[in-house]
């Protein structure tokens, strides 16, 4: 019998007591990942739902049953069957006498072999109950179906929201550190810009009122990464694991930081590249070595950060630039990640190749409204939204959100 089947006959044999599919999930996972943690060991019979549990690994040969027993509290034997003789008095160990008293126990051991496939089938189960949780609309559904189907030539593309986990401030966040920077006068519409999103205007004001050159703001955000990055963080805590572990044959990003790079270091060191560095496109498509390549710049070197408005334009007007990305979304699905598409030189050079070239790209975001993902889809972007919970504040639940991300990037592995 399937691993999937013997699920459903857990679920069964779990009415009665009212349990849905998911808790009888989670029992049996328990289940399994107990017998695990030993080679073999004693349940106690006050283990819930023990005994149904073994009778189902008993009728599918999945469990192994040993009797241990004792003689007068005297360690004797493990045997298969109760009427066995004890080698200490002679009697059948499950009969006890006044001379001499036998105390059997029972002991389980898993058929290995069996249980793990058993095991990785019932985690691929609770997986998909956890994704249809997430995506609860039917629509985004549909999306998520194409994006499997598209996954060979998937391309994660990175935004700052992956990065925050690790104590890197978002763009707000770091542009309003630099308010301090600023006339008294200029504050208020210099945070007004950065409340409404309007970041690209805030850097121009930062560099027209302020007293900071491009070098200046490039040293400043170098020294703030440096001394506000903490990798220490659990695995479960961010999702730069998941997508290395899509093992995608490069990474696109926005950000400056090297985490993705530092992480994946662990296993095996590729080097990041910058834009720039690629002068063979056609062969760098076909190597597949899951670089990550840095659009605006990298941390270690902070002159090639992209943070004015005179960058930009002048990135964003580069026909080499424009060329590069418009080879990879022409033979690449790009999937973007913590990315907020507010950011008005990408989209509009985005927007300018998608009118020449078409295609079909996708965007995870967390409880995004009908209204938004109809406006993504007409720019060839499918929305993947997740349902994610809200905190007490009424914000998104950061955790829930890695956690939401995490369950579609680990489906997409499978």
């Amino acid at each position: 019998m399937s691993p999937t089947n013997l699920a459903s006959i857990v679920i069964t044999k779990l009415e009665k007591y009212q349990l849905e599919k998911k808790a009888a999930l989670e029992l049996l996972i328990k289940f399994l990942k107990d017998f695990y943690s030993e080679v073999s060991f004693q349940f106690k019979n006050d283990y819930k739902f023990f005994q149904e549990l073994i009778d189902i690994f008993k009728e599918e040969d999945l469990i192994d049953i040993k009797l241990h027993y004792t003689c007068n509290d005297i360690p004797v034997d493990t045997t298969t069957h109760f009427q066995d003789k004890c080698l200490i008095c002679g009697n059948s160990i499950n009969v006890s006498t006044k001379e001499y008293k036998h105390k059997v126990t029972s002991l389980y051991s898993l058929k290995k072999n069996k249980c793990y496939k058993l095991f990785d089938e019932a985690i691929k189960i609770e997986q998909e109950l956890l994704l249809d949780s997430y995506l609860k609309k039917p629509y985004y559904k549909r999306n998520y179906s194409e994006l499997l189907a598209r996954k060979e030539s998937l391309v994660p593309f990175i935004g700052a929201g992956l990065s925050i986990p690790f104590n890197l401030p978002s763009w707000p966040e770091m542009l309003e550190l630099f308010s301090d920077h600023l006339e008294d006068d200029t504050k208020p519409f210099y945070l007004k810009l950065i409340k409404e999103g309007n970041y690209m205007e805030a850097l121009t004001i930062l560099g027209q009122r302020s007293l900071l050159t491009d070098k200046d703001i490039q040293v400043e955000i170098t020294n703030l990464f440096d001394e506000r990055l903490n990798l220490s963080i659990s695995e479960e805590d961010h999702n730069y694991i998941d997508l290395i572990n899509l093992d995608s044959s490069f990474y696109l990003t926005t950000n400056y930081d090297n985490i993705f790079t530092s992480l994946k270091a662990k296993n095996k060191f590729v080097p990041p590249l910058r834009w720039e560095e690629i002068d063979d496109i056609q062969t760098f498509l076909t190597d597949k070595k899951g670089s990550m390549i840095h659009l605006h710049g990298v941390v270690h070197v902070p002159q090639t950060m992209i943070v004015t408005q005179d960058n930009y334009e002048k990135l964003y007007n580069d026909e080499k630039f424009e060329s590069l990305l418009s080879s990879f979304m022409s033979n690449k699905t790009f999937l973007f990640l913590g990315f907020s598409f507010s950011d008005k030189f990408f989209v509009d050079l985005y927007e300018k190749i998608y009118s020449k070239i078409k295609g079909t790209h996708f965007i995870i975001l967390p409880n995004v409204s009908f209204e938004k993902a109809r406006e993504f889809s007409v720019k060839g972007l499918k929305t993947i939204g997740i349902e994610v919970s809200e905190n007490v504040s009424g914000n998104l639940d950061s955790k829930d959100l890695i956690k939401g991300i995490k369950c579609v990037l680990n489906n997409i592995q499978k």
